[in-house]
């Protein structure tokens, strides 16, 4: 129940009693790794990214195939500017079991503002290995993908193309307040121009001229960086704020691959279905431990 608790807190955003429901839990029952998931999600949000990577490692080396904390760790790698490494640890999920479509959505548009980021930069600090991995044409790629996986992602989508969200800085804001997808101010601008991109939509592109997404110089400047984080449009974390609620379209059946092994992300008693109700709030998909 401490663990439920933690992960509603975290949701909506309450990182500080998140992070002491996290405790509690872990207090009862040391080994459960959605408690360690929530509280290391909670550290990152605070920008405590280093010990909420050194954690999330943690749970993976006890259960590999543990989606959630490997979809979390490739985020905290993309906020950082560790953004290799955030694209290798998330391609990993690309053949794990256990995964839910959203959570293999969200890691192809993180994916996709890592490859988009790491393109930009001179070659010496990830031109090289954006080059081999497909640059931009990879980028546009994952977006499509994440749009293709992530249903509350297509939804928000939906809305932009047909015109209900017409202003570029609302969309931002509804891409922001996606229950199962962690975005910054400018991690949500880089990802809509990305769709717009991947979808052809020219006339959207020009709406979005106001959108423009820092790039970064070969001083490792950039607007907005995470501290320590070599900022550039994927890895700011602090500087954004965030919408007052998350939200999500509606109970969904968000399908599963198959499902082996311990840590692998298997629905239990404890688990709250993509788009369900628990205390009055949508919940993403979880990774309860048995």
């Amino acid at each position: 129940a401490e663990a439920l608790t933690a992960q509603a807190q975290e949701r909506l955003r309450q990182y500080p009693q998140a992070l002491a429901s996290a405790q509690k839990a872990l207090g009862l029952e040391p080994g459960l790794a959605l408690a360690w998931v929530v509280h290391a999600t909670a550290l990152q949000a605070s920008g405590q990214t280093r010990e909420a990577e050194r954690e999330l490692e943690e749970v993976l080396q006890q259960h590999p195939q543990n989606a959630a904390a490997r979809l979390q760790l490739g985020y905290c790698r993309l906020c950082a500017g560790n953004l290799a490494a955030a694209v290798a640890s998330l391609e990993v999920l690309d053949t794990g079991v256990g995964v839910w479509r959203s959570q293999l959505g969200a890691a192809k548009a993180y994916q996709a503002l890592a490859l988009e980021s790491l393109e930009q930069q001179p070659s010496g600090l990830g031109g090289s290995f954006a080059a081999a991995s497909g640059g931009n044409r990879a980028a546009e790629e994952a977006a499509r993908d994440a749009l293709s996986l992530h249903r509350n992602l297509q939804h928000v989508w939906s809305e932009i193309e047909g015109g209900v969200i017409a202003n570029p800085l609302e969309a931002v804001q509804r891409l922001r307040g996606i229950c199962d997808l962690d975005l910054t101010t400018l991690q949500a601008k880089q990802l809509l121009r990305l769709m717009a991109k991947a979808a052809g939509r020219h006339d959207l592109l020009q709406k979005m001229a106001c959108l423009a997404v820092p790039q970064r110089g070969r001083d490792g400047g950039g607007l907005g960086g995470a501290a320590g984080g070599g900022g550039n449009g994927a890895s700011s974390r602090q500087p954004s704020a965030p919408p007052p609620n998350r939200w999500a379209t509606g109970v969904q059946n968000d399908g599963l691959r198959g499902v082996t092994g311990s840590g692998a992300s298997t629905p239990t008693g404890d688990f709250v279905p993509h788009g369900a109700f628990r205390g009055g709030m949508v919940m993403p998909p979880t990774s309860p431990e048995q």
